[in-house]
């Protein structure tokens, strides 16, 4: 037996259920599923096609397949036709989702939604044609052996058999043939060939176990569905190829069938069906001819029956083929299911209902069939789209790549749309505009092969429809929606480009595009008779285009197809061209002249260019030309303006065309000239003499003799020939420079001018280029007058030889002047009666044409006076500077007093008073202008009077001033004028010298403030009334109504004080001095720092800068004036004595606390100042050194003021600094901290010392007397802790350093002290307090040494730890190391206080006691002692050779340091602020120091300097650099030197220093055993100094002092720095300290970054120890 296979069926599937559900998903359920059985009826043939609604049920107990179909015997929906399944159809019917219709373009099913949506009705579809009976049940529920399906050929024992299975398809049979009763068998026999579906209803308990669809269908909704189905099916039959009738019948449960429907095809004839029946067939026809497109029409009757109502309606259907070319074949799609033909057809409605309604068809898109998109187009359109699966929409686009199957089918759809739909469409209108209504179909002259079923009458009674008269208008594609939106514009153009004659002239004929001027009809009604007329007889005339009156809606997408043309002025022109219209009338010339400038005459002037159209005077019709080619003509309405041109021709002014052109012709191309101002620019040469150009003024002089600008005319002339002769072009250039340009527009014109050589124009035409297109009022508008004067000069006789030149430039007279004067005002007159804006006047800018009124003189000054004589003519420039006056603005009385003043008067019209901006109020300008001029320069005035006497407060004030008496008459004409001016004039009134001043001799203006004083109020005006008589403004009486009329306002209180009374504040004298002071302070917020306006700002300077303070003095002398800043607050005057003679207080009548708030913000003095507070420091202090036994008042009571003050005060750290240094703070004398014991009583007679070296207060005394200065407890007692922590050097409490150093001083002066005899009761005494002390120190060391790093410690422990300052029982001074040395060795261990004396007895059993004061501290002298105990290397010491004498530097040379008149030497440092210079002398140098002295005898370029500048390191210090040569000066003391260079440091002079620094030895070597940071730095600084300039002694001394400042933190820094400057000795001691820490030193950073050699010489040590 053989091994099973391996293999095991594994496959995908798909339940049929599932693939139809899936299927109705995309599918909506309504008329279309019927749709889909009509298109499968068409398929098949049938003529006829019927669907019944069967609400019966039908028998359910025998005569079925299946028990289980009973559940199917209800209500149901049969579809019957008269065609039968061929043997494919049975075979095409089983597949799902392969229809076999997909090949065969020649059946409508292919684009349908396919059988299957059937199934939205029902689970189990049956249907019987030819004698076979088949069933579907995709649930393999209801039938024999659940069969998916079955079929069952009908014998006659099988419909016996299932009698009651074929009862349904029986019923609806007998309706269908109208047969009476019969048998069920029977009427089932008697079934015609044909074909009948059963769609039982899907109940809802058949729904509910449905697994195709769950939505149950009742009788209801298929009726609703069925009706609408009915309502349209008449227009189911346009495109249909087969079936010619549609039915529709019901019957509900019980009652008879009744007929809901009926849409059939109404034929003439028999022979006519037929006919029909093969024009139907276009998929069957277009495979005849794969190569060759085909077309035809056919024109049908649909009749409709509709609830007993029966309507018909004619269609004209237009059908189109054409194949399919093999390029549009792609990758896409398999070429089988390409279609060989694109097909489309067109159903035009031809029913007076649908033209004639306003709504008409509401287009549908078909694919033989409807589909669910409305087009928008008054036809219905088909075509063999491509559709998406569910026959909603056609197929887009994608984003697949182009070969895909939808971009395929998409293009296709597009290429339908594009050329076939519109074609044809065109077919359609193209077939009804040939006659195909009026004709019969055996006549010929038809486009395409046409066909008509219906009647004669029919299309007789469609002809006579309205809209059909008027044309085919309202069946043209107007718009569009969705796919078929760009069919409008290409129908009509497909039309334009077959020159179809579709358009509807004036003469009800039908025109191609090519033959029709087409016009809107809207705009065509609006068109005026005689226009109409004029065009009918132009076109009857020239047999050319006739007019087609196009709808509105149809003229938008007309005009953007190419091809058409329409009545627009352009092509009326081009019409009118080569026609003569000396035939028309005046109005219908003037109708087309409108027309062509429309609208409203704002069309292209180029229109009119070479039509005779143009009305003149004398009756006849000009032809329009551009201006160089023929004769201008001129138009004007005023009679005298026609006198300055006799010779030329003028226009009927009459007539509409020039009222038109009036506003345009100026500035045209065209042949005609307005005479207005803007024909000027041409005209002036003709007018004026041409050597007047650019000339300012014409005068008549006194011996009656006419110049210009000052010259003879004669010499004006010649001037301007001999121009000529050199440039001929020199005229066009003057002109280019006449006027400012009119035009911002830089386009070249359209006409281009060629010039002839010979210049001329007369007989000879002038060559020139015109582009109809470009040649517009635009184009003309650009040329601007600079081109049109160029043009005039080409075109115009003024080019013209030399001598014609001279002739056009005549010499006048005074009588020729007179008739010229005359010609201007005419001039003038044309210019106002143009009403147009343009640039006439701009033209005569360049010419002196303005006429001044030729009054004579009056007066006192001479009447219009010009240059030379009496001004006849002036140029507007020079009116506008010269500010005329129109006379007939004026009174007599006001002209005379014009005239007085020398103002220019004219007789101005409208547009002149405009351009120089005359009127009643601009006589303002002219008066300011005349007065100008005669007041000349205010500064040229003489000062007389009280003007003399206080020519300081008037500095800065202009006399611009009239006399009373002049300036009244003149203030009565300004205020009359100014009651109806503007702000800004009323504003230039105020310069007029019109307001009259206190003093009442003088009128002064208002403007520039210079010129007079306003004050703010009248305390103020009584106050500057005795100094400013004449320039102060008076506010009383008619004075003041004349300000109050003017609005004008005083000033307020801080402008007034700013702008007048600050620059004059230092010469007030004391009353305006308090006045200003007191108004200031009113003022507020003059001082702000921030957001202060500018007023305040000029306030706050003054008081500030100005000596505002006036002292009383003696009548006749000059009182004494101070700034603010030089004065004292009176607040400090019990303080005034510590400043001597320069403190200086305000006088009683300034300290009012209104002024005095001004002075303090002003900088008045107070001890509060830094600056003020230091002066008085360096007073207190020399006052102090002098003082003798009162030394410390003065400083007592400064620093009294100090504490006073301090929380108010806002110093800097830098002031205290700098106070910290003077000697005014009161200590304990040097004496009382020179012995062994801390004093304890205040000093009877204290010294002042600086606080900028160490101290400290009174109450730290026992733990820092020796070491740091004690300050005096009762001055220092009221100072607040903020206070004492200002002053860096004072130290409370002292620091770790100084304990220890006052510690090793006391144990230092002790041990110098005689002892008492042991025993004696003093010597106990001397013990106690002894050990006191001790104690104090102790306490103070414990709490602190803990604190501090290790280093310190250490450093702590090695300097105490030899030092003998304890005190044992019996006196004895002994070190640390020798009390725990003998502890060690047996002595007393124990440091508990607590226990008793025989029990420590007993564990001592040495003969010496530990003494109970240091046994709280027995841990801390371990601390001190314990790591000293064995050492066995001794400190190093610092051996300090003795200094040399003194007598070296005489005692005159020590106060010359740092003086800079004996000085040749300078020592130049780097500072913050940049640099600082120290000042020596060579030979002091030289003299002290063998390097100076190298230096200076040698040849090095210092010795041969004679001021030798020496710049040094930024490393040098100023204070380290005065301490070496203070060393250097004084004698080699270096405690000294140090004190000299302090002091020189703060700026006191050496003389000053020495005097206050006679201070004995013993106090110099007390102080600064303690030194602070700064002169630990200036220490460093002088180490190395000494090291750079080999100062031998110094060196040694700074590293002795270097080495007391040793601590743990700056051990490392000192030990490099003692390196590089070669301190070994300094090193050697920081070498000792280094190794002794060296084990808390290891790791350390510091350590690491140490210099490799001093490292190295610390390990040598350790190494050699260890």
């Amino acid at each position: 037996m053989e091994d099973a296979s391996p293999f095991v069926e594994f496959s995908q599937r798909e339940d049929l259920t599932v693939r139809l559900r899936n299927i109705l998903h995309d599918y909506a359920f309504g008329p279309g599923v019927f749709r889909e059985l009509l298109q499968n009826a068409d398929d098949a043939g049938a003529r006829r096609f019927a669907l019944y609604a069967d609400a019966t049920v039908h028998p359910k107990e025998s005569g079925l397949l299946d028990a289980r179909l009973a559940q199917w015997q209800g209500p149901a929906v049969v579809a019957v036709n008269d065609a039968q399944f061929t043997d494919s159809d049975f075979e095409g019917i089983r597949q799902v989702g392969a229809s076999v219709k997909r090949s065969d373009h020649s059946k409508i099913g292919r684009y349908g939604l396919g059988f299957n949506s059937t199934y939205h009705l029902t689970d189990v579809v049956s249907f019987v044609s030819r004698d076979r009976l088949c069933i579907f049940d995709p649930h393999r529920a209801h039938l024999p052996s659940d069969l998916p399906g079955l079929q069952v050929q009908l014998t006659t024992e099988l419909r016996k058999k299932y009698w009651a299975q074929l009862a349904p398809f029986a019923d609806v049979a007998q309706v269908a043939h109208a047969s009476d009763a019969v048998d069920s068998v029977e009427a089932v026999e008697a079934v015609e060939p044909g074909t009948m579906f059963r769609l039982p209803l899907r109940t809802p308990e058949l729904a509910s176990r449905s697994l195709i669809s769950n939505q149950a269908r009742n009788f209801g909704d298929v009726l609703a569905v069925l009706k609408e189905l009915a309502a349209s099916a008449d227009e189911l039959l346009l495109f249909l190829q087969s079936v010619e009738m549609i039915e529709i019948h019901v019957r509900h449960a019980g009652k008879a069938w009744c007929c809901l429907g009926r849409s059939w095809i109404r034929t003439a004839s028999a022979a006519a069906t037929e006919r029909m029946r093969k024009e139907r067939l276009m998929l069957h026809n277009m495979a005849k001819d794969l190569k060759k497109a085909r077309r035809q029409g056919l024109l049908l009757e649909v009749t409709a029956s509709v609830d007993s109502v029966e309507r018909s309606k004619p269609w004209l259907v237009a059908m189109r083929s054409e194949p399919v070319e093999s390029k549009e074949v792609t990758a896409g799609l398999a070429e089988d299911e390409l279609p060989t033909h694109r097909v489309a057809a067109v159903a035009v409605p031809l029913s007076s209902e649908k033209l004639d309604s306003e709504s008409g068809l509401e287009g549908q898109a078909y694919c033989f069939l409807p589909l669910s998109l409305a087009t928008g187009l008054p036809v219905h359109i088909s075509a063999n789209f491509a559709l998406t699966a569910n026959r909603r929409d056609l197929w887009r686009r994608s984003d697949d790549r182009v070969a895909s199957e939808s971009h395929c089918r998409a293009l296709w759809n597009e290429n339908l749309l594009d050329s076939t739909c519109p074609r044809v469409y065109a077919d359609a209108l193209e077939l009804l505009a040939a006659g195909a209504l009026s004709r019969h179909e055996e006549k010929k002259g038809l486009p395409f092969p046409y066909m008509s079923i219906i009647s004669d009458a029919l299309c007789q009674e469609i002809q006579e429809l309205p809209k059909f008269k008027k044309g085919l208008w309202s069946l043209w594609p107007e718009k569009a929606s969705g796919h078929f939106v760009s069919l409008p514009r290409r129908v009509s153009e497909e039309l334009v480009i077959r020159e179809a004659a579709v358009f509807l002239d004036d003469q009800q004929s039908f025109q191609t595009a090519k033959c029709s001027l087409l016009c809107q009809e809207p705009e065509f009604s609006r068109l005026k008779d005689e226009m109409r007329t004029a065009l009918r007889r132009l076109c009857l005339m020239g047999k050319r285009r006739t007019i087609v009156q196009v709808p509105a809606a149809l003229g938008e997408i007309l005009t953007e197809v190419k091809g058409t043309t329409w009545l627009q002025p352009q092509s009326l022109a081009n019409m009118l061209k080569g026609y003569d219209t000396k035939h028309s009338t005046m109005e219908e010339a003037d109708a087309l002249v409108e027309y062509l400038l429309s609208p409203n005459g704002s069309g292209p002037l180029a229109l009119l260019h070479e039509l005779r159209l143009c009305p003149l005077l004398s009756g006849r019709k000009g032809t329009f030309l551009h201006r160089v080619e023929g004769e201008e003509y001129f138009w004007s309405e005023d009679p005298q303006m026609q006198d300055l041109l006799p010779d030329r021709d003028f226009v009927e002014p009459s007539s509409r065309t020039f009222a038109l052109l009036k506003p345009r012709v100026a500035n045209s191309h065209l042949n005609i000239c307005l005479l207005n101002g803007k024909a000027l620019p041409a005209l002036l040469p003709t007018i004026l003499p041409p050597s007047w150009r650019h000339k300012s003024q014409v005068v008549v002089t006194k011996a009656g003799q006419v110049e210009v600008d000052g010259r003879t005319q004669e010499a004006v002339r010649q001037e301007y020939l001999t121009q000529f002769k050199a440039q001929p072009s020199a005229r066009v250039k003057a002109t280019h420079k006449a006027a400012p340009k009119q035009s911002v527009s830089k386009k070249k014109p359209a006409t281009k001018l060629t010039k002839l050589p010979n210049g001329k124009r007369n007989g000879t035409k002038v060559q020139h280029v015109l582009e109809e297109d470009e040649w517009d009022e635009e184009g003309s508008e650009d040329f601007d007058e600079e081109d049109w004067e160029e043009a005039g000069e080409v075109a115009t006789p003024v080019a013209k030889s030399t001598a014609q030149t001279a002739q056009t430039c005549p010499i006048l007279d005074a009588a020729g002047l007179d008739a010229l004067v005359r010609r201007c005002s005419l001039i003038w007159k044309l210019v106002e009666s143009n009403q147009e804006k343009g640039s006439s006047i701009a033209a005569l800018q360049v010419f002196p044409c303005v006429p001044v009124e030729a009054a004579g003189p009056s007066g006192p000054h001479p009447h219009h006076v010009g240059i030379n004589g009496h001004l006849r003519l002036i140029s507007m420039s020079a009116a506008g500077n010269k500010n005329l006056a129109a006379i007939e603005d004026f009174s007599v009385e006001e002209v005379k007093l014009l005239a007085s003043l020398g103002v220019p008067l004219l007789r101005p019209g409208t547009k002149l008073r405009s351009a120089l901006g005359l009127d009643r109020v601009s006589v303002v300008r002219a008066l300011c202008r005349a007065l100008e001029e005669e007041l000349g320069s205010s500064s040229a005035v003489t000062v007389t009077g009280n003007e003399s006497r206080h020519s300081r407060l008037h500095h800065g004030l202009k006399a611009a001033r009239l006399t009373t008496e002049r300036a009244l008459p003149l203030q009565r004409l300004v205020c009359s004028v100014l009651r109806r001016a503007n702000k800004k004039e009323a504003e230039r009134a105020l310069t007029l010298p019109i307001f009259p001043t206190t003093g009442g001799r003088f009128a002064v203006p208002l403007v520039p403030s210079s010129a007079s004083v306003i004050s703010p109020d009248e305390g103020w005006d009584q106050l500057l009334h005795p100094f400013f008589d004449d320039f102060l403004v008076s506010w009383e009486g008619a004075a003041g109504d004349v300000l109050r009329e003017l609005e004008v306002r005083r000033p307020s209180l801080a402008s007034f004080l700013a702008n007048f009374c600050a620059p004059r504040a230092g010469v007030f004298d004391q009353e305006l001095s308090i006045r200003f002071l007191e108004s200031v302070a009113t003022v507020g917020a003059v001082f702000s720092r921030s957001g202060a306006s500018r007023e305040c700002e000029k306030l706050a300077q003054a008081c500030e800068a100005a000596p505002v303070v006036v002292f009383d003095s003696e009548p006749g002398k000059v009182p004494k004036r101070c700034r603010a800043q030089d004065l004292l607050d009176p607040d400090d005057a019990d303080l005034g004595h510590l400043l001597g003679t320069s403190a200086t207080f305000p006088p009683k009548q300034y300290c009012t606390p209104l002024i005095l708030t001004v002075l303090r913000k002003a900088g008045l003095k107070s001890f509060a100042d830094e600056e003020l507070f230091l002066r008085a420091a360096a007073r207190t202090e020399a006052l102090a050194q002098n003082a003798g036994g009162h030394r410390v008042e003065a400083a007592s009571t400064l620093l009294a003021q100090l504490v006073k003050r301090f929380h108010g005060l806002k110093w800097s750290s830098r002031t205290y600094a700098s106070l910290s240094r003077f000697r005014i703070f009161p200590a304990f004398p040097a004496s009382s901290r020179s012995g062994a014991w801390p004093p304890h009583d205040p000093p009877s007679s204290p010294d002042c010392v600086a606080l900028d070296t160490p101290c400290t207060l009174f109450e730290h005394a026992p733990l820092a007397w020796t070491q740091l200065v004690l300050l005096d407890q009762q001055a220092f007692r009221s100072w607040p802790k903020a206070l004492l922590q200002r002053f860096g050097n004072l130290q409370d409490p002292p620091s770790l350093e100084v304990i220890v150093a006052n510690l090793a001083e006391v144990a230092r002066r002790w041990s110098q002290e005689s002892v008492p005899t042991a025993g004696s009761e003093s010597s106990h005494e001397l013990r106690e307090r002894r050990q006191q002390v001790v104690t104090q120190h102790l306490k103070a060391l414990q709490p602190t040494l803990h604190k501090r790093s290790h280093a310190t410690q250490m450093m702590v422990q090695h300097q105490l730890s030899n030092v003998n300052f304890l005190v044992l029982d019996d006196g004895a001074l002994v070190s640390p190391c020798s009390v725990f040395t003998a502890l060690h060795e047996g002595a007393d261990a124990s440091d508990d206080e607590g226990q008793d004396c025989q029990a420590r007895k007993r564990r001592t059993q040495g003969t010496w006691g530990l003494p109970g004061y240091m046994r709280p501290f027995r841990r801390l002298l371990l601390g001190v002692a314990g790591p000293a105990v064995h050492l066995k290397r001794q400190l190093p010491t610092i051996n300090v050779p003795p200094a040399p004498a003194a007598s070296v530097v005489p005692s005159f040379i020590r106060n010359a340091l740092n003086k800079p008149e004996l000085a040749d030497v300078t020592f130049v440092l780097k500072v913050d602020s940049g640099t600082k210079e120290i000042y020596a002398h060579r030979l002091v140098l030289a003299a002290a120091c063998d390097h100076f002295r190298a230096m200076f005898t040698s040849n090095c370029a210092e010795a041969q300097e004679s001021r030798c500048r020496l710049h040094l390191e930024s490393w040098v210090s100023s204070r380290g650099l005065l301490w070496l040569l203070a060393y250097l000066y004084q004698g080699f003391d270096a405690r000294l030197a140090q004190e000299v260079a302090y002091q020189l440091d703060r700026g006191l002079e050496v003389s000053e220093v020495s005097e206050v620094s006679e201070v004995p030895k013993a106090l110099l070597r007390q102080r600064a055993r303690c030194w602070d940071v700064d002169t630990g730095e200036d220490l460093c600084c002088l180490l190395r100094l000494c090291e750079f300039y080999d100062v031998n002694h110094l060196k040694k001394w700074t590293e002795n002092e270097l080495g007391k400042l040793l601590t743990g933190e700056n051990l490392m820094a000192l030990s490099t720095h003692a390196y590089f400057c070669n301190a070994n000795q300094l090193l050697n001691v920081c070498i000792y300290h280094l190794r002794s820490q060296y084990a808390e030193l290891v790791g350390v950073k510091e350590w690491e970054s140490l210099e490799p050699a001093i490292k190295e010489l610390v390990l040598t040590d350790v190494t050699s120890s260890g």
